[in-house]
């Protein structure tokens, strides 16, 4: 079998297609890692959202039952029944 030595050009931009593919990985990998914690943090914040909407309802029902149907002035706190 016969052996043939590559040229070190030809060793040098295999070696540079190597470390680039290492990259690319490597920076594919650590966008997929921010995308998780991305996704943890849209989900933390759709319960928050969730929760966020359950409180105000009942605050909403609270208010109603207390006052009546109507509306608030937030500046003043002016109850003004329909």
């Amino acid at each position: 079998m016969e052996k043939t030595v590559l040229t070190q050009e030809e060793i040098n931009e295999l070696k540079d297609a190597k470390d680039l593919q290492t990259n690319l990985l490597l920076a594919l990998g650590e966008i997929e890692y921010q995308i998780q914690e991305l996704e943890l943090q849209k989900n933390e914040f759709r319960e928050k959202m969730k929760n966020f909407k359950n409180h105000n309802h009942k605050m909403g029902e609270t208010l109603q039952k207390k006052y009546g149907q109507g509306s608030i002035n937030l500046e003043t706190g002016e109850f003004q029944k329909v």
